[in-house]
């Protein structure tokens, strides 16, 4: 399995979070209600540096968030392996393409489950969660990460089910102040594309003007 390395370099004059994060504009055509969220961080001095590295490994996920708005943290409580071009369900052991999240009325929690409604003709390269009529409306969200950190995310809806279809550009940016899994704004002001177009491996300058560079590492 393919890894990918980025090394972002603090050449400001400042100490700032830096954070990764997801994009997929077709979710986001197909799913208006789709947040992404902050993937890694790391805080970072000035004139230091800091590493990032993820595969292409997917992940099923849950979270009791509440309403998903900026500045909540998606802070998944279970995390099942995915694969977009499996069949079948998802458990603690294998990778599906789809997951069942139920609901413990009576010990109020959530789970995946092993059992649940399943997606008839599941279309290859997509990832559902179905949320069974257990799941009460605006307590949990649903979402998929990639290397075991949350990308995107999804309210969990009474009988709906979540759909996700990867296919993600990459993006680095600088915050005051950000935690890994919150919900970020429709648009971040202080970002760069990164483009892996043939390598594995970048580095990106945070100039102290406070724009970016990027190169081959």
């Amino acid at each position: 399995m393919t890894t990918y390395h980025l090394t972002v370099k603090n050449e400001s004059n400042e100490d700032w979070d830096i954070f990764t994060f997801q994009k997929n504009p077709i979710l986001n055509l197909n799913s208006p209600a789709l947040v992404s969220l902050a993937w890694f961080t790391k805080y970072t001095a000035a004139h230091s540096q800091c590493k990032f590295k993820w595969d292409l490994e997917y992940n099923f996920m849950w979270s009791e968030t509440g309403n998903l708005t900026p500045g909540v943290v998606f802070d998944a409580s279970q995390s099942f392996l995915a694969d977009p071009f499996a069949t079948g369900l998802a458990t603690a052991a294998n990778a599906g393409d789809q997951a069942v999240l139920s609901y413990n009325a009576e010990q109020e929690y959530f789970e995946f489950n092993n059992e649940g409604p399943l997606v008839t003709n599941p279309s290859p390269g997509t990832l559902y969660i179905a949320c069974d009529s257990s799941v009460p409306n605006g307590v949990a969200s649903v979402g998929i990460g990639m290397s075991n950190a949350g990308t995107f995310a999804l309210p969990a809806l009474t009988n709906i089910t979540a759909e996700f279809t990867p296919d993600p550009t990459y993006y680095v940016a600088a915050n005051v102040s950000i935690q890994q899994g919150q919900v970020l704004e429709e648009e971040i002001s202080n970002a760069v594309e990164l483009q892996f177009a043939g390598v594995t491996s970048l580095t990106a300058t945070f100039n102290p003007d406070h724009t970016w560079s990027v190169t081959k590492s």
